[in-house]
């Protein structure tokens, strides 16, 4: 057959094939597009067949739309597409020479394709453990269940067997029944809190409330002068008068609790009382305190230490529900979906964790981890073991695909430090840091809006801290924003 030359992304040219990097992509840079020709570049350029590449993405939708970008690329090259490249393309090198050796590298990598492993973090494990029975010691005396039937069950054993007879838990558990709450609701809170994967906020701290309300002076919140008082420090009178009144109901509530002993009606009742106002309204520093400085300067500490009941409830039940199923699973042999990062992780660190390494980069021999900014450290602990730890026997390569800015996943679990902390464990392994610099989806006027939001050399920059942002060019110069008169919009209100 005939040779032809197709262009290849110039950025590839930064991205070395015999060692490790991190790829930051700023939104609108052309991740997807660089990832789809990063794959078509390991076929061609490194001679790697599709089945020993791994591709880790974020969600199901984006392994699904990157499965099909990388196979209509790889069959348009196949079938003799692909634009020719310019002089100054060919002077750079950025093309592919599409021979007869090129041609059968693609039609091996098609006829492989449905072998390629571009899969999200749990299928990817769970296509571990599988493969690798013996190495990871798993799966021959193990079952997969539904983690949400497994769930329910542990929730209502621990009820039963914990919670109930705990006299700091099961408090909680009465005033939620009291207002109507059914097991089927708590069953269904607790499991939305477990697919979060993050920390449980707001914090509560059950001793932290019994001392506020044992703190609170009730009698100061009463004293018929504190609205003139509240003048003095500038507060108006309509907010003074407001401010009283929250706090003689405060002091209803604090006196019902202290009676009663119970912090959980306190909790309840006290979703009644405006705290917002008191928060927004009163002086951030109370001059020094009489009666009435007292009064509110406890009433400013009250809301910091009272949850919702929601809040309360989660904590107070979730720890024992975690525990009860953690251990009926061990003890019967099963694991579930969310299981299998953690088994892959305890495989790698246990007494066949050399074997299941070799057997690991046998399979793959790159990993290109997308998304890598919603990453957290078991996930890390497995790329790294996996992929990342020198080895003289076997060598791999490992990619970091991702954005720290974009980092917003902290509540499900994501932990940017984690992402900081490997790329400069890359870089300092000697692998190389490529910034995607050009954005294709946004006007000239909205990147440089957004160099200068970001500009960390000014004089007073709007961020600062450990995550950097490199400043970008506009790939599409022609595009503009404008509103129904033709007249150019800005890019940024305030």
């Amino acid at each position: 057959m005939s040779t032809r030359r197709v262009v290849r992304p110039a950025v590839l040219r930064q991205v070395p094939l015999d060692r490790h990097a991190v790829l930051e992509a700023s939104a609108g840079t052309g991740k997807t597009f660089t990832l789809e020709h990063l794959v078509v570049e390991l076929i061609l350029s490194a001679d790697v067949p599709i089945d020993r590449i791994l591709v880790v993405t974020f969600t199901e939708k984006a392994t699904n739309e990157l499965r099909l970008r990388v196979r209509r690329k790889l069959e348009g090259l196949y079938r003799g597409e692909g634009e020719p490249p310019d002089d100054a393309q060919v002077r750079a090198g950025d093309f592919w020479t599409i021979d007869d050796a090129a041609q059968a590298k693609l039609a091996r990598a098609l006829q492989a394709y449905d072998g390629a492993t571009i899969a999200t973090i749990h299928a990817f494990c769970q296509r571990v453990l599988r493969e690798n029975a013996f190495s990871s010691g798993r799966l021959f005396e193990e079952q997969q269940v539904d983690g949400r039937d497994s769930f329910a069950k542990a929730l209502r054993e621990a009820l039963r067997r914990e919670v109930a007879t705990d006299p700091m838990r099961a408090p909680w558990l009465e005033a939620a029944l009291r207002t109507g709450w059914s097991i089927g609701r708590i069953e269904e809170l607790l499991w939305k809190c477990v697919q979060a994967h993050g920390e449980l906020r707001p914090e509560f701290d059950p001793a932290a409330l019994d001392a506020a309300i044992a703190a609170f002076p009730v009698e100061d919140a009463r004293q018929l002068d504190g609205r003139d008082v509240m003048r003095s420090w500038g507060v108006n009178a309509q907010t003074a008068k407001k401010v009283g009144s929250t706090l003689w109901d405060l002091a209803l509530l604090v006196e019902s609790a202290r009676d009663s002993r119970d912090a959980p009606s306190f909790v309840m009742q006290s979703d009644e009382v405006d705290f917002a106002h008191l928060l927004d309204k009163l002086p951030a520093h109370l001059p020094q305190p009489g009666p009435t400085g007292a009064a509110c300067a406890a009433a400013l500490q009250l809301p910091r230490t009272t949850p919702s009941l929601t809040a309360a409830l989660a904590r107070s039940i979730l720890g024992p529900v975690r525990h009860e199923l953690a251990r009926h699973k061990r003890e019967v042999g099963q694991y579930d979906f969310d299981d299998m990062l953690a088994l892959v992780d305890e495989a790698l660190r246990g007494p066949r964790a050399e074997a299941l390494v070799a057997a690991m980069r046998e399979r793959w021999r790159y990993a290109l981890i997308d998304e890598f900014q919603d990453t957290d450290e078991t996930q890390w602990s497995i790329f790294r073991r996996a992929f990342f730890e020198p080895d003289p026997r076997s060598k791999s390569v490992v990619y970091l695909v991702g954005d720290p800015k974009q980092s917003i996943y902290r509540f499900r679990g994501a932990d940017v430090e984690t992402y900081l902390r490997a790329s400069d464990d890359v870089v300092a392994a000697g692998g190389q840091r490529v910034a995607l610099d050009t954005n294709y989806r946004a006007t000239r006027a909205l990147v440089d809006a957004q160099n200068t939001l970001f500009d960390a050399s000014a004089a007073a920059p709007f961020f600062t801290g450990s995550i950097s942002s490199s400043p970008v060019a506009c790939g599409r110069p022609e595009l503009a924003l404008v509103d129904g008169d033709g007249h150019e919009v800005g890019p940024v209100h305030l």
